[in-house]
């Protein structure tokens, strides 16, 4: 089952967020969540946005939110889990697949590597095609 790992850094400024998960089938595109108190952790944004996202479920539920870990310097993690490929969400800015994450009160990064999602058949083919493109070369070169 695909899983993303979110990893979230900085403090709230206080403000409420709206977060989307698509292609699971939530009963609203967007889901509107009060803010955390302005300074509270990554670990309280982790957890707050945890309980958000396993509180909107359908029956049989589609997804599970866990969270995870704070790491020493203060970062936390959180990790979705659903029965399908989904993207994941915060107000207008994708989270899933996006290298600068989304800063939108604290920043929000997905961090999951592609082969935990089923992707491994692109990253071998990737690899592959490096290995063969350098065998050629070495042939060219060798002659």
């Amino acid at each position: 089952m695909p899983t993303q790992t979110i990893c979230i850094s900085g403090t709230s400024n206080g403000t409420g967020w709206s977060w989307n998960l698509s292609g699971i089938g939530l009963p609203s595109s967007q889901v509107t969540t009060g803010g955390v108190p302005n300074g509270g952790s990554a670990t309280d944004m982790a957890r707050h946005w945890v309980d958000s996202i396993n509180g909107v479920q359908g029956n049989p539920p589609a997804y599970v939110a866990r969270f995870l870990r704070t790491d020493e310097d203060g970062r936390a993690y959180f990790s979705i889990t659903a029965r399908r490929k989904f993207r994941f969400g915060v107000n207008d800015c994708t989270i899933t697949g996006n290298p600068r994450g989304c800063s939108f009160n604290p920043t929000v990064l997905d961090i999951t590597p592609p082969e935990a999602n089923g992707d491994s058949k692109l990253l071998w083919s990737i690899i592959l095609n490096i290995f063969l493109a350098i065998i050629i070369m070495l042939l060219i070169f060798l002659k």
